[in-house]
């Protein structure tokens, strides 16, 4: 197993490691971490007018590339424990992450239309099979998940609510 620990002065608590199971790189937890907790704050490396494969969504024509470049390996998942919270630049814990726990954000979260759509295999109960972004799914999808104020505004203005 592939694995690359990410220094403590870079993001304390992470580890960026293989799953065996997937065979892809993945951030991991190393320590608990309470819902509600910054996991880490984030910042911008590069800030882009269109979105990339490892870009964050922070406006219209707004993605920004993540500082520390550890977090490009929080992957997608339909049941995610953590979202990039754009407002405040922090990845928070959307409930208690135990040690060994794989950090999983939903996509469509943060993203409005994805530069590279995928086939979801992330093993969830509610998985949804395709992730294009958040303008393919249904606000009856959407609106259990906490997304980002830039989403949020978008689905308002889509679904009128």
């Amino acid at each position: 197993m592939k694995q690359i620990i990410v220094e403590a002065s870079e993001a304390e608590g992470l580890e960026v490691r293989e799953n065996p199971a997937t065979r892809m790189m993945g951030l991991y937890a190393l320590r608990v971490f309470r819902k509600g907790e910054t996991v880490f704050p984030f910042f911008a490396a590069e800030e882009l007018d269109h979105p990339t494969r490892l870009t964050v969504q922070m406006g219209e024509h707004r993605h920004i590339s993540l500082l520390p470049e550890a977090l490009q390996y929080t992957n997608h998942g339909c049941d995610p424990n953590v979202l990039f919270n754009t407002d405040e630049m922090r990845l928070e814990a959307l409930r208690d992450i135990l040690p060994g726990e794989e950090l999983r954000y939903f996509y469509p979260a943060t993203e409005w239309r994805m530069d590279e759509p995928f086939n979801c295999d992330c093993g969830a109960k509610n998985c949804l099979g395709r992730i294009e972004g958040s303008w393919a799914l249904p606000a009856s999808v959407m609106s259990p998940y906490k997304v980002s104020s830039y989403i949020a505004g978008k689905l308002k203005a889509r679904d009128g609510r």
